[in-house]
């Protein structure tokens, strides 16, 4: 019964992983569709954006534009965040090859 037992939980164990590694296939590939997107708003950041935090402070500048973008900390948190994520991707990848 010991086998049974042993083979069941690995069995299950086996599936779950089966199912893990779809969908970390499925983020790796939303993950890399990202990437020019993300690109372009560090670009944004380092070449445009100044000149639209200034313009949007004008008297005529329309509010209904998405002014959250001009926050100062919006695009260095995301890159910050994305930073920290990746260097957690890198070690927990590492931990499998070892």
């Amino acid at each position: 019964m010991e086998s049974l037992d042993r083979i069941k939980e690995m069995g299950e164990r086996y599936d779950v992983s089966i199912t893990q590694l779809e969908e970390l296939r499925a983020r790796l590939a939303l993950l890399k569709a990202n990437k020019t997107n993300y690109n372009t708003l560090l670009d944004y950041y380092s070449q445009d954006w100044a000149g639209d935090y200034e313009a949007s402070n004008l008297p005529d500048f329309p509010r209904e534009a998405n002014h959250a973008i001009l926050s100062q900390d919006a695009i260095f948190d995301l890159v910050s965040d994305y930073q920290s994520l990746a260097i957690e991707m890198i070690e927990v990848a590492l931990s499998y090859l070892k």
